[in-house]
């Protein structure tokens, strides 16, 4: 792998020097007590693709970063070479009210989304913690967790019954249920989000 330097050094080459941090500067990007060697933040899709191609290059260990509001879950990574911050991939690229559609970039947060949306009345049905922090990309990595504990629950057509597999689907749905039901019926919601992804 390739040297701390080097590393930085390579990153200023793709994104420039006001997009990487180095280690030091890398405290708050943290992940179970461990801190990347650099901190980058690419701002188009293209500039994504360059850094994983780097890090593929390099075998360094890469963590994308969308709000950090929940870097604490999951297993204690073995190696955290580079924070891959998509904070600035945060724009809408398409917005169709009357087809009731959006696509945007994964590092959008969910608040800024819905109040784009309520110009035309619109609104997004998700409603995680901390909104204004929270971030597309993560939401969808937070709905693939849920995915991948059902699969690890019932691995086979057969696994659990029809008993447990309702119970695991209600308990994830009883958890937004009381609020879903508080919202306007007449506040029309989008029919469909697309999001663009920012790892090739």
């Amino acid at each position: 792998m390739v040297g701390e330097a080097a590393l930085h050094s390579a990153l200023e080459s793709i994104l420039g020097e006001e997009q990487v941090f180095q280690r030091e500067e890398a405290a708050s990007y943290a992940v179970d007590g461990l801190v990347p060697q650099a901190v980058a933040m690419p701002e188009s899709v293209e500039q994504v693709a360059e850094v994983t191609a780097l890090a593929h290059r390099e075998k360094a260990a890469v963590i994308p970063w969308g709000g950090g509001t929940a870097m604490g879950l999951g297993n204690t990574p073995r190696r955290y070479d580079i924070a891959l911050c998509l904070a600035r991939l945060n724009n809408i690229v398409e917005y169709e009210p009357a087809d009731l559609t959006v696509t945007v970039r994964a590092g959008k947060t969910l608040a800024d989304l819905q109040r784009h949306l309520a110009q035309n009345d619109h609104w997004l049905p998700l409603d995680p913690p901390s909104p204004e922090e929270v971030t597309i990309g993560g939401v969808l990595c937070a709905l693939s967790v849920k995915m991948d504990a059902w699969a690890k629950l019932f691995p086979t057509k057969d696994s659990g019954g029809p008993v447990k597999r309702s119970e695991f689907i209600l308990s994830e749905m009883r958890q937004g249920v009381d609020k879903i039901q508080k919202i306007d019926d007449d506040v029309p919601m989008l029919a469909g989000i697309t999001i663009i992804p920012d790892v090739i």
